[in-house]
């Protein structure tokens, strides 16, 4: 009985731990488990030195997230702002550059969107990552004084205002990502006006830290590895952060009405509290501290140029004022006679490719007249033959070595835009002498300060020694008739459209019925007219002005033609006006792009270089193909007819206007 008895209470004791054991998986959420791949912020954090370390690469972060790489937001935006010439699909930049701009899409897959994602997700990482520090600082108390705490704390803040407003310069809305988050917080997003609002405020914040941070041997100047090669003293950092918050005050305007709105007085006290020399960084691509678009720039002038509607503002030989009235379909570039130090020396073109340029950045000129041979097709409203050359020897040492990411000029010239935005006489020659140091000290120019200007429209004296001379709707003495350079937006952004088609709604079978016959009879009547002619080869090299012509472009012709016509275009077709020995000069009846989609146009002319034909030929009446197609489309109007029952009974839309469908 005794080893029954045992025997059961054994029994009984398993039961029971199998039962509790039950019981509380039961109550637990079988759908919670530890993550192990979740960092531990704490332990990864655990000291002093732990977060410095990690503080100390969030800037690089920072730079990568606008210069750091290709497939970038930069390279499109120096062709958007005319920076920079190239017509090339590669980063984006040929298709950023059309006029007028197309529209920018962020669905995957979309052009460029390689590019604006990583830009959007490191700089997003580069402010998260600051607050995840000013976080960890906050909870470790102290980093062993307040000297390095002000540094710490002053650098993060830095870090994430600086993250913040470069997001709202180039986004229309991003998340503000703040050290009061929590790890699990689900941030929605907000415009492009409130993330520029936190991004000068954090900024504010990392001044008034910096101009509070007490002396001491661990406190500043900042160690030279947070950014590479520079041991700012509080001083010196907070002339940084006023500088960016100069540049993010003028730059986050989207329209000329918010430029004019911005508050320009805030804008000339940060520029003026700003850097007074560049501010270069030590780059170092094995390191992290890169500037990659240095590298195509010297890549071929397929890939860079500088335009020539800019360059030709300091010309004062009368060749802008040619090029100007020259139309757009025939215009070439011309060689930039100027006294301006910053272009290469010379009366044309061979004098001009005999000078010397050092190629750095802290020598003159600035720009080199590259060798006839290396020229490439471009934009005939920005083709040029100059090419920027500062970036030269920074390139050669594999793009190591000291590289100016911010300006004096640049602040400095932000400050001279709100004087004149002030516009009162004493802002006008405060701006004037601002602008003297660019213009005189650099160029070699003469000073505007000496001049009496009431207001920014007065004429500046100096005929055509006058520079810049800026293309103007006023005549004048110094002003030219304004460049008719851009084909009108609307025969542009129709040529991109193509046909819309949508079927509205109209009450009643008959009313809707008698539409779609209309809309056959519109459909059919282009192939009809198209079936009675056929394309050949040119009879001749030099056809005759109005010959009705089909120019079918090479993959380069894609390319050059791109900035003009459109990009990924398989076929042009026109009347021709004029042929040259490297032009046809073309009245633009119709593009067809590669996949077959065709746009009509209105008689543009616009030239075609014969480098960027493949085939050339002309229409010719066709006897064959309209008999043909004549009867085929006669058979298929009476099927279309027979098949709608016209005549009465069915139909697509009854009587009453119901309805409803994708195609309404």
């Amino acid at each position: 009985m005794k080893a029954l008895r045992y025997v059961l209470m054994k029994a009984l004791r398993y039961v029971l731990y199998s039962a509790v054991t039950v019981a509380l998986v039961a109550c637990s959420d079988p759908l919670v488990v530890d993550n192990s791949n979740n960092p531990d912020r704490n332990g990864a954090l655990a000291t002093a030195a732990d977060l410095e370390a990690f503080l100390a690469s969030t800037y690089a972060i920072v730079h990568s997230g606008t210069l750091g790489s290709n497939d970038a937001v930069q390279p499109q935006m120096l062709t958007m702002s005319m920076e920079n010439v190239s017509g090339l699909n590669n980063f984006a930049m040929g298709p950023r550059s059309t006029l007028p701009r197309n529209p920018i899409e962020n669905t995957p897959g979309s052009l460029g969107n390689t590019g604006n994602l990583r830009d959007y997700t490191i700089e997003h990482r580069a402010a998260r990552l600051a607050t995840i520090a000013l976080t960890r600082l906050r909870t470790l108390g102290s980093l062993g004084s307040p000297a390095r705490d002000a540094r710490a704390r002053a650098f993060a803040l830095f870090v994430q205002g600086a993250g913040l407003g470069n997001l709202a310069l180039a986004y229309d809305s991003a998340v503000i990502v703040t050290d009061a988050n929590t790890e699990d917080a689900v941030i929605p997003l907000s415009g492009y006006q409130d993330v520029m609002t936190t991004a000068l405020s954090v900024l504010d914040s990392a001044i008034a830290t910096a101009q509070a941070a007490p002396a001491g041997a661990d406190g500043f100047p900042l160690p030279n590895t947070w950014i590479n090669g520079r041991a700012l003293s509080a001083a010196q950092f907070i002339q940084f952060v006023h500088s960016y918050k100069a540049r993010f005050r003028a730059g986050v305007a989207r329209t000329p009405a918010e430029r004019a709105a911005a508050d320009w007085n805030a804008v000339i006290a940060d520029a003026n509290a700003g850097i007074t020399s560049d501010f270069n960084i030590t780059m170092s691509p094995s390191n992290g501290w890169d500037v990659s678009f240095a590298t195509p720039l010297f890549q071929g002038s397929e890939w860079h140029q500088m335009s020539q509607f800019f360059m030709g503002m300091a010309d004062t030989s009368g060749g802008y004022d040619a090029w100007l009235n020259t139309p757009l379909a025939t215009r070439t570039p011309f060689a930039v006679v100027t006294p301006d130090r910053r272009f290469p020396p010379g009366l044309d073109r061979p004098a001009q490719n005999a000078a010397t340029v050092p190629g750095t950045f802290t020598t003159l000129p600035y720009f080199r007249n590259r060798a006839p041979g290396a020229d490439r097709p471009a934009d005939a409203l920005q083709m040029s033959m100059y090419d920027f050359a500062r970036p030269t020897a920074f390139n050669v040492a594999n793009r190591n070595g000291d590289y100016p990411i911010m300006t004096a000029a640049e602040i400095r010239l932000l400050a001279a835009e709100g004087y004149l935005r002030r516009g009162t006489p004493a802002d006008i020659r405060q701006a004037a002498r601002l602008i003297n140091r660019s213009r005189v000290e650099t160029g070699g120019l003469p000073a505007l300060d000496t001049l009496t200007l009431a207001d920014t429209s007065t004429v500046v004296p100096g005929g055509t020694a006058c520079i810049p001379r800026v293309p103007d709707s006023t005549p004048g003495p110094t002003q030219f008739k304004r460049s008719r350079a851009v084909l009108p937006a609307r025969r542009r952004r129709a040529a991109r459209r193509g046909g819309q088609g949508q079927l509205w709604a109209v009450p009643g079978r008959r009313v809707l019925m008698a539409g779609l016959t209309r809309r056959a009879g519109a459909a059919l009547l282009p192939a009809v007219l198209g079936a009675c002619y056929a394309y050949t080869p040119l009879a001749t090299v030099n056809p005759a002005p109005a010959t009705y012509v089909s120019l079918q472009l090479t993959d380069q012709g894609r390319v050059g033609a791109g900035p003009t016509l459109g990009y990924g275009l398989d076929r042009i077709e026109g009347t021709l006006v004029r042929a040259t020995d490297s032009t046809y000069v073309v009245r633009v009846a119709g593009v067809t792009d590669v996949r077959g989609a065709r746009s009509k146009w209105s008689g543009e002319e616009v030239g075609v270089q014969r480098a960027w034909v493949g085939n050339a030929g002309e229409r010719r009446f066709s006897r064959s193909r309209t008999y043909l197609t004549a009867g085929v489309v006669g058979a298929g109007i009476a099927a279309f007819i027979a098949t709608r029952a016209l005549g009465g009974g069915g139909g697509i839309l009854q009587t009453g206007g119901g309805g409803g469908g994708d195609n309404q």
